[in-house]
């Protein structure tokens, strides 16, 4: 292609100095240039991408297509990169007019003939029938794709350049699948309903006119998106997710043990459930959690900021949700599935336990009616509840009918560890003791000890107590540990 040429004439300081520019650039020569980063910055993974895949075999695919007013393909060209920044492609004799270029970014494989483990173009030859195909269901990170499209006009003796920038399409779904090295489940998956085979590229549709989808039979309705298997689960490495699509989708997680023979069985628990939606949009990162809560349950849900998720995490996974109430909280009972409040109003009658216990619709009676606490044992009465995050409520009074003294929460262990509890312990409240395994705190306002007791004879289960401190002699968790107890009252003096 012919260049633009500047000749520079030496002359005394009183010459002018003569530039002359010599030759233009032939009608048709067409420069593109690319910028190849913008791309992975979109998503967040630039540096990942750089360090794990810009070498060895794989490179950056680029695909420019150059169309007609007609929308016919005038030129195309291909290139291949293992740099970002800004790569050139030529086309030359293109005929004076306006045009439409499509230039495409992808990861590609070398050794497979520049070829994506995920993409196929088709329909090449005209604007409206260009198309990325599905190669298989599931993509990840490294197979997010970028699009720019550019209109122009090539113009008589001129020199004609445009430069494109592709921008994500799609959209990442950073994935965290937590706690399930604690379950018999085996295979853990993102699935997506109707999943289209494949994305036109022409600018000039708009909305599902951009996808092309198939019929689909019951059976296919559900697609899996990614997902992690068998072995994996115990130390996961959650799968950060590359969905082609954007817009409304209908999604679900889905979990799955094996039978009897080992293998894993087809069918699948959904969470949130089957008639979950989102939303997503091109060029977006997005931060979804698949949580083991235990007792062969999930919870599951697709946020727009990982703070969004980070909260919902902290929520689902906090040993004692509700602790911060019991230090600051004096009115009616609140509570909802995640965050229970517990009575810390010591010498309490019964019946205004169970009147505000009743008001709750998380909660079902399961001890104790009418008023009145059952007798236990050593005049210790109680009524206890079970919630509805599988914990159990026991409110432990000096009578029949008054006296609340203690309160305690249990927990299946398959919920949380040990560790996670008394780390929360430590940063919540003030260590008295501890003795053997039990663990001894008090409030910051010295009214009420917090016991743990990991060791407890029903070894699916977590204790926490809490104790009003001018009743210790009536606890019976207390009782058992007269040793703990002195240690810490002397402590405290």
């Amino acid at each position: 292609m012919a260049a633009f040429l500047v000749t520079f004439f030496s002359a005394c300081t009183n010459d002018d100095i003569e530039i002359e520019q010599i030759g233009v650039a032939p009608t048709g020569d067409l420069t593109v240039s690319v910028s190849t980063q913008s791309v992975y910055d979109d998503f967040g993974v630039a540096d990942d991408f750089k360090t794990r895949f810009l070498s060895g075999s794989y490179n950056i695919g680029l695909y420019t297509f150059v169309y007609d007013e007609a929308g016919n393909l005038a030129a195309s060209d291909s290139v291949y990169t293992q740099t970002f920044g800004k790569i050139s492609q030529e086309f030359k004799n293109l005929k004076e007019g306006n045009y439409t270029s499509i230039t495409l970014e992808m990861l590609v494989d070398a050794d497979h003939d520049y070829q994506s483990d995920n993409w196929v173009i088709v329909g090449k030859d005209k604007l409206s029938t260009l198309e990325i195909v599905n190669k298989n269901n599931a993509a990840y990170w490294y197979s997010a794709v970028g699009v720019a499209t550019q209109k122009f006009q090539v113009e008589k003796n001129k020199y004609n350049s445009v430069a494109v920038t592709p921008k994500g399409i799609g959209s990442i779904i950073d994935t965290r699948m937590t706690n399930f090295d604690q379950s018999e489940y085996k295979s853990l998956t993102l699935f997506t309903k109707n999943q289209p085979l494949g994305r036109y590229l022409d600018p000039n549709l708009l909305g599902d006119d951009r996808f092309h989808y198939d019929s689909y039979t019951a059976e296919r309705e559900w697609t899996h998106r990614g997902y992690v298997f068998k072995s994996e689960i115990s130390s996961i490495e959650s799968p950060t997710i590359y969905l082609l699509e954007e817009s409304r989708i209908n999604y679900c997680f889905g979990a799955r043990k094996v039978d009897s023979s080992g293998k894993i069985i087809n069918s699948f628990i959904a969470y949130p459930d089957r008639n979950s939606y989102f939303t997503f949009e091109d060029g977006k990162r997005y931060y979804a959690g698949f949580h083991y809560v235990g007792n062969d349950l999930c919870e599951a849900g697709i946020f727009n900021t990982e703070l969004e998720y980070n909260n919902w995490y902290n929520e689902k996974t906090s040993p004692i949700p509700y602790l911060d109430y019991l230090l600051s909280y004096d009115g009616p009972f609140i509570s909802n599935f995640s965050s229970p409040s517990v009575c810390k109003t010591w010498g309490a009658s019964v019946n205004i336990v169970q009147s505000n216990m009743r008001g709750l619709t998380d909660f079902s009676l399961c001890e104790g009616a009418n008023g009145k606490a059952v007798y236990v044992s050593d005049n210790v009465y109680e009524i206890a509840y079970m919630s509805g995050n599988h914990s159990i409520v026991a409110y432990s009074f000096t009578s029949e009918t008054s006296g609340l003294f203690e309160t305690d929460i249990l927990y299946p262990k398959s919920m949380f560890k040990k560790e996670t509890i008394i780390k929360y312990l430590d940063e919540n409240y003030k260590f008295m003791a501890s003795q053997g395994d039990v663990y001894m705190y008090m409030t910051q306002d010295n009214t009420t000890i917090v016991m743990f007791f990991p060791h407890l004879k029903n070894e699916k289960v977590w204790d926490i107590g809490f104790v009003d401190k001018n009743y210790i002699s009536q606890s019976p968790a207390l009782a058992s540990n007269k040793a703990l107890m002195s240690k810490a009252m002397n402590l405290q003096k």
